[in-house]
């Protein structure tokens, strides 16, 4: 089994995915549960590369990301393990190349728009979140020339042709860790969930149905005359994704367009729910006494409309959207730290690659597009705590629509979730809030 350098500890788990990676021919992906310690596989690929004379890249989707990857670099590689070598990086108004570094962290978007593997020198890529680079644009920066590639994330399915691209360049996964190898290593907190059920008001359900309706022909006609599969879910999306691009003028792409329109339509409405809103602030009594609570919106004016509600009961809270520039991101997060914030609400921005405060209580105002959104949201609560109390997940939903998991909503991630939890209870519309209070405060074991 590959040993971590001196000052770098791994996990079972993580000397086995390198190991994986390994007779994989040094080429493919590392999917684990978001909080089970993906990017230490990333570090100790990097110090075994460095001290064989290897350069790497660190490919990563955001700024957030990569002012992280570079001090974890810093903190545990020069720092715990004291190795010397240069780290740069590229964004962010940044322009460092191979030329000049032994490690290179850039953004996407910059990696995209030039060769950086251009000498074609012994070099390791290490993609994070690497589901995102089956995006069209954001392939062009998995150049051919890394000879040894390295991909990282909490869930590498896409709904689109994507998934070719990717496979194609990192080989497939090598290795995979479930909710029940992370809670059998003890790296995650275990955790019990709450799905919450409220009812349209009757504009919202007319509006509703009639969009229910229009998806549901769509639907049928995209099966039934251009061979799109009825299931599963995944697999129907991503061949409309395909028909949508696959002639821009043709009736099979129009159809396609039709249906995503009034797919996300129906989306936003649930999301949106002005019910979901006034079960949301019943919860007041959880959130007061959570150590700290996310809350996961669809848009800003619904985030907005969460944080006001809250601080009608006398919780403070705060929006966290992707409209503000770094600096008011970290005043958010350090006043979120410090417990001067008891909520941060986010429109999709904490949905994945961002290292948060501990957090105990998440609350889902907006539909799941995916089983990736969902396993990302978990993972925002599934750090260790000190007290070892369980992490809380609660989900709303309207009942009788196409997010009631009584009518198959979240299957994919309700199957692959809750025979690991300690817990899993739904509650009507009718039920007290006292009473869905009461379990969500119940956080010790059993």
């Amino acid at each position: 089994m590959p040993l971590a350098p001196p000052g770098l500890s791994l996990y079972r788990w993580q000397g086995q995915a390198l190991l994986a990676w390994q007779q994989q021919a040094y080429r493919g992906v590392v999917e684990a549960v978001t909080g089970a310690g993906k990017t230490h596989v990333g570090l100790a690929a990097i110090a075994q590369h460095l001290g064989e004379g290897w350069r790497v890249v660190v490919l990563v989707p955001s700024v957030h990301l990569l002012n992280q990857w570079v001090d974890k670099i810093k903190r545990h590689l020069k720092g715990d393990c004291g190795l010397s070598f240069r780290v740069g990086r590229l964004g962010d108004g940044c322009a460092a190349s191979l030329m000049q570094c032994d490690v290179l962290v850039s953004i996407a978007q910059s990696a995209y728009r030039r060769e950086l593997n251009s000498d074609r020198q012994r070099t390791l890529l290490i993609a994070d979140e690497c589901h995102r680079y089956g995006a069209e644009k954001w392939s062009l920066a998995l150049e051919s020339g890394f000879e040894r590639r390295l991909g990282l994330t909490a869930t590498y399915e896409r709904d689109d042709e994507g998934s070719e691209t990717l496979d194609r360049f990192f080989n497939g996964i090598c290795k995979s860790v479930n909710y029940e190898e992370a809670l059998s290593e003890d790296i995650i907190a275990h955790f019990k969930i709450a799905l919450i059920g409220v009812r349209f008001s009757d504009e919202e359900m007319n509006r509703y149905n009639y969009l229910d309706r229009q998806a549901r022909q769509f639907r049928k006609a995209l099966c039934s005359r251009f061979d799109v599969p009825a299931a599963p879910f995944g697999d129907f999306m991503r061949a409309v994704n395909r028909l949508r691009k696959s002639a821009a003028t043709g009736d099979g792409a129009s159809l396609a367009g039709k249906y995503l329109q009034v797919f996300n339509q129906r989306r936003q409405l649930l999301a949106g729910a002005s019910a979901k809103l006034e079960r949301m602030a019943d919860l007041n009594d959880a959130v007061a006494r959570a150590e700290r609570t996310i809350l996961f919106a669809q848009t800003t004016k619904t985030a907005e409309e969460a944080v006001r509600r809250l601080s009608q009961r006398g919780i403070h809270g705060e929006v966290l959207c992707a409209a503000m520039d770094q600096d008011e991101r970290d005043r958010v997060f350090q006043r979120f730290q410090n417990g001067t914030l008891k909520a941060v609400v986010a429109p999709l921005l904490l949905d994945e690659g961002v290292d948060i405060p501990e957090v105990d209580l998440a609350i889902v105002l907006a539909a799941s597009r995916t089983r990736r959104q969902m396993v990302q949201r978990m993972g925002r609560i599934l750090r260790k705590k000190e007290d070892d109390r369980l992490a809380r997940l609660a989900v709303l939903f309207v009942e009788a629509t196409s997010e009631d998991p009584a009518q198959g909503a979240h299957e994919d991630f309700l199957q692959y979730v809750i025979k690991d939890a300690d817990a899993v209870e739904s509650f009507s519309p009718a039920t007290r809030p006292r009473t869905i209070c009461s379990y969500l405060n119940d956080w010790f074991r059993s």
